[in-house]
């Protein structure tokens, strides 16, 4: 019998490699909202941020969800995160956390402090990274400005200001 603990120590988090661009792009591709990034997108994120960017896998090597983050420049202590998806069963064993923990880990070493996102307000997607946030981060996030409307009219950016000593 597998327990939850068991299930929660089976998962691996790694940085993406090129194996897992075409998962990446699957799922991005059912997700309402999100840009399937194309294979040298996906390549030049890996390559140059590579500690931002992951995927979550099972003991049998199944890949269950992935984030994919850029470190910012204003502020220079921040890191945006573009995407971060989870499969159906992904979303049961709670990867989107470990995703996180993985996140917060290469924060701290980039004493990286403050953590962006876009999403439409009051939408369930807002309630499940706000959420995350308080389980992994410990932290709200604030509302920030709202996106162009040549982006995206319904979204507005969030920064997530972490203590990531934890």
């Amino acid at each position: 019998m597998v327990t939850r603990a068991s299930r929660r120590q089976s998962l691996t988090v790694r940085p993406i490699v090129p194996g897992d661009f075409r998962f990446i792009r699957s799922l991005a591709s059912i997700i309402d909202g999100y840009t399937v990034p194309s294979p040298y997108v996906s390549w030049m994120l890996g390559r140059f941020h590579g500690g931002l960017c992951a995927v979550a896998a099972d003991t049998g090597h199944n890949r269950l969800g992935y984030v994919l983050a850029m470190p910012t420049s204003d502020p220079g202590d921040g890191v945006f995160v573009w995407q971060l998806a989870v499969t159906f069963r992904g979303r049961r064993l709670k990867v989107q956390d470990h995703l996180a923990a993985y996140l917060k880990k290469a924060m701290r070493a980039r004493n990286a402090h403050h953590l962006f996102f876009t999403t439409v307000p009051l939408s369930p997607t807002e309630r499940s990274v706000t959420a995350i946030a308080k389980r992994v981060f410990h932290a709200s996030p604030a509302k920030g400005q709202r996106l162009p409307v040549s982006v995206s009219g319904a979204e507005s950016e969030y920064d997530l200001v972490a203590t990531i000593t934890k």
